[in-house]
């Protein structure tokens, strides 16, 4: 354990199976799970770019969200309070919405 948290510290973006080649090239012939379960016992991580899964691509042009901090009351609103107050926010689109003629 000793050696693989030095080995850590100076390589820390080996993984198992790097980290299993240099222990094999310094005499101790050790399994990858072995060393994976030791890495993972001591929390050690090997360092490299990570999926983004999470971060938009690139766009053209980006559309605000145009109803942040507006208050949209739903609950029991007679028609005529509904047709004056929250009129502006109805909306839709109709790009994805299928043709009635087609079927």
């Amino acid at each position: 354990m000793r050696l693989l948290d030095e080995q850590h510290t100076r390589t820390p973006f080996y993984g198992t199976r790097k980290m299993t080649a240099w222990l094999h090239t310094q005499g101790y012939p050790v399994e990858r799970k072995r060393v994976r379960r030791l890495l993972r016992l001591m929390g050690l991580e090997a360092i490299y770019p990570k999926p983004r899964t999470s971060v938009p691509g690139i766009v053209e042009q980006r559309y605000p969200y145009l109803l942040r901090g507006m208050n949209i009351e739903q609950s029991r609103l007679c028609y005529r309070h509904y047709a004056e107050r929250s009129v502006k926010y109805l909306s839709t689109d109709a790009t994805q919405m299928k043709h009635l003629d087609r079927g």
